[in-house]
């Protein structure tokens, strides 16, 4: 039977420093062993009250003259300021998806602190952005979608609110969704540098979506180019319609996508930093 892993189990796995540390590594989160670059010994672990521990080499090397290097570089968790078990709880409230208050209490683990708002919002920034990376990694494995006889959807949408927060990816991203009507194949895109112009939207087509395709869209400006770059556009003003009189053309497939429908994208709290 597989693990279940839900609140009250994660109190009783986090219930200190060396009951995370050894339940990351049975998932394989953070090593359990590390090599010393300099003299190929296995380093010793020194452990620590509040933080996952620390790699150290006992012979002197020139230069450094020690070498140090922490349990959780080049994890998930590197550079974590926090105890271990409020960053794996916060990791956990993100998954499923808690409003931001709920986050706010259930990852207040530490006695007589309460995590921060900038925390929480942080975190959370730091998921999305780690999400959107392993999509980007998938697709560009995977390859182009679309192709001749193949109709692709494209819209945008913005991922959180119109509101100023600190964070590695910033309140209001936008995010470019192409779908493909048959195969359902999707591909996501975060427009560089938050803009949505003609330059930045075609060149993300561009790499995701082959030509000869034929593309859908709303008649935003930014897509008055895709003629010239090999596809077949077509394009619907939502303002008046949802099927274009003259061509055909309509938007279906695009709203059962969650990057399309907002009341998908979860607001998770009402607070200006998040």
């Amino acid at each position: 039977m597989s693990e279940v892993v839900n609140l009250f189990n994660l109190g009783q796995i986090l219930r200190d420093v060396p009951s995370t540390v050894c339940w990351l590594r049975q998932k394989g989160l953070i090593p359990e062993a590390m090599n010393c670059p300099f003299c190929g010994t296995e380093l010793r672990e020194t452990a620590t009250k509040r933080t996952f521990g620390a790699f150290r080499c006992q012979r002197s090397h020139t230069p450094p003259a020690t070498f140090y290097r922490s349990v959780a570089a080049g994890t998930w968790f590197e550079n974590v300021k926090m105890p271990p078990a409020q960053a794996v709880v916060l990791t956990y409230c993100f998954s499923q998806q808690m409003s931001y208050r709920q986050t706010v209490r259930e990852s207040s683990i530490v006695v007589g602190h309460s995590t921060s708002e900038h925390t929480v919002a942080d975190w959370n920034s730091y998921c999305r952005e780690v999400c959107l990376d392993t999509l980007a990694a998938r697709y560009q494995e995977e390859g182009k979608i679309g192709g001749p006889g193949h109709v692709i959807e494209i819209d945008e949408c913005r991922i959180g609110r119109r509101k100023y927060r600190r964070g590695r990816v910033v309140e209001g991203t936008w995010i470019l969704g192409m779908i493909d009507v048959e195969t359902k194949e999707l591909r996501l895109a975060v427009c560089e540098d938050n803009r949505r112009d003609a330059d930045t939207l075609l060149a993300d087509i561009r790499r995701n979506v082959l030509e000869d395709s034929t593309i859908f869209t709303d008649c935003w400006r930014g897509y008055e180019g895709l003629t010239a770059e090999g596809f077949e556009h077509h394009s619907v003003n939502h303002s008046y319609h949802f099927v274009d009189p003259d061509t055909g053309s309509y938007f279906c497939t695009k709203h059962n996508c969650f990057c399309f429908n907002a009341g998908h994208i979860p607001s998770r709290s009402d607070n200006k930093s998040y």
